[in-house]
């Protein structure tokens, strides 16, 4: 085993050694090297020190350094120190860093390799989710840490392309019907936007819409559904373009008219062209969704992805936990949107324990942590999902609910916040709607009352 897993602790001392006896090598160090690529423990744990002393403005030498490893406990002599700080010579400093990083690449491939050969003998193990873990680990291997490093002119270019891209007709980011969206700019690049409701009130329905909505307009998508099968997902479209019950299509096609298996035809003539994706597979974590958006970026240049939802990716079970999980997952699916430039939608559920009260960023479970790591995030509400007479609050409290739902933009990185729409909604065909007008509360105690089906509780 030591001679496949390679170090070099002279290289090691050498480093650390100049940059003690001259701090200055610190910061081409630190472009370079995290303490994990030093092979001997103590390497490790000195970088670390290192690290935490010159961060706080002050000069890492043999006595400062020696007082910060006794704050730590650690089991690093003065001997130790300076045994290291006499290895500290002349020497081409990056070459020797360089050098460190290469030989921690190289035991890193050898402990994947390992890892494959033991998957390999394992009949248990699921060889995909073998496959996207090996992807994922060599992926954090290329990964340059230097890559995130810019400069203005790199800022100024940036700006440029926002600028030209605003220019032209379809804008910034990715349209959608819903007004309150769209006139923010869109579903930008790079951005992850949060749309929470509590369970029946059509979170699935609206993501779908979305996307839908966007393939249409050229914008190739890839959604990950925990919950439905891609054929139950475009059965929902199929009802939204047939106007026909999403029930109905599921159990009564052979009593249906000619003309209405021709609308059909039409519909899934239609759907089948449209540039969205799944993956069914890659569901079973967070970290097979982000290896499968990187995958299918490459493949077909996906500029959105929805992630539906992010509750019931697999987690820990304690309340501590669930909630780092939660945030962790959340922080994951920004860092692939920035990575990949795409907009990432991911869908929140709020529980049903609220009552009638419309959802707020406190009513997330994990709320603080999530709330930080999404750029925007949007409340859908619909009081007719909702236990006994619920209406809307506030600016909208003379809404009529029948047949309606309530987005609310409660964060928008680069937009205005708190401002509500009200958009329509078909319970039967699970379809969200830009309204031509607002539909108003009729206080006439003599008019007869009014149902439709839009009322339906929906099943996600």
């Amino acid at each position: 085993m030591d001679k496949l897993q390679v170090h070099d602790l002279e290289c090691e001392q050498s480093v650390l050694g100049q940059v003690i006896n001259d701090n200055r090598y610190y910061y081409t160090m630190a472009e370079i090297l995290t303490s994990q690529m030093f092979y001997d423990y103590k390497h490790q744990q000195l970088f670390e020190c290192i690290e935490a002393i010159i961060n706080r403005g002050d000069m890492a030498d043999m006595i400062t350094l020696m007082e910060e490893c006794i704050k730590r406990g650690l089991q690093i002599t003065a001997l130790d120190i300076s045994e290291i700080s006499s290895k500290g010579k002349w020497m081409n400093f990056d070459a020797y860093c360089r050098r460190i990083e290469d030989l921690y690449k190289r035991r890193q491939l050898w402990m994947i390799g390992q890892e494959l050969i033991n998957a390999g003998e394992n009949e248990l193990q699921d060889t995909d989710e073998v496959r996207l873990k090996t992807m994922n680990s060599l992926q954090s291997l290329t990964d340059n840490p230097q890559s995130s490093i810019s400069s203005a002119l790199d800022a100024v270019q940036g700006i440029k392309e926002i600028f030209d891209e605003q220019l032209k007709e379809e804008g910034v980011g990715i349209k959608t019907q819903f007004l309150v969206i769209s006139n923010r700019g869109g579903l930008r690049p790079k951005s992850l936007t949060l749309i929470a409701a509590k369970s029946g009130h059509g979170k699935s329905a609206l993501a779908l819409n979305i996307a839908i909505d966007a393939a249409i307009e050229g914008h190739p998508v890839v959604y990950y559904s925990l919950e439905m099968s891609k054929e139950e997902l475009m059965m929902r479209e199929v009802a939204r373009q047939t106007k026909l019950p999403v029930n109905k299509l599921l159990t009564d096609y052979r009593s249906m008219s000619e003309r209405q298996r021709k609308d059909i035809q039409d519909a899934l003539s239609k759907i089948m062209r449209l540039p969205i994706h799944f993956d069914e597979r890659a569901t079973t974590n967070v970290s097979a969704i982000v290896q499968s958006i990187r995958t299918i970026k490459r493949k077909h240049g996906i500029q959105l992805a929805i992630v539906d939802y992010l509750q019931i990716l697999p987690r820990n079970g304690s309340k501590v936990n669930e909630e780092t999980a939660l945030a962790e997952a959340a922080r994951q699916l920004k860092n692939v949107a920035v990575s990949e430039n795409i907009a990432v939608i991911t869908l929140s559920q709020i529980s049903r324990d609220q009552a009638n009260s419309e959802p707020d960023i406190n009513h997330i479970r994990g709320s603080g942590q999530i709330f930080e790591a999404v750029d925007n995030c949007i409340f859908l509400y619909r009081p007719q999902a909702n236990e006994g007479n619920a209406k809307y609050n506030g600016a909208n409290a003379n809404v009529d609910p029948l047949g309606t739902a309530q987005l609310k933009i409660a964060k928008w990185r680069n937009g205005s916040t708190g401002a509500t729409s009200i958009i329509g909604f078909h319970g039967e065909q699970t379809e969200f709607y830009e309204l031509p007008s607002t539909p108003l509360i009729s206080y006439d105690s003599t008019a007869t009352p009014t149902t439709n089906n839009n009322g339906v509780d929906l099943p996600f």
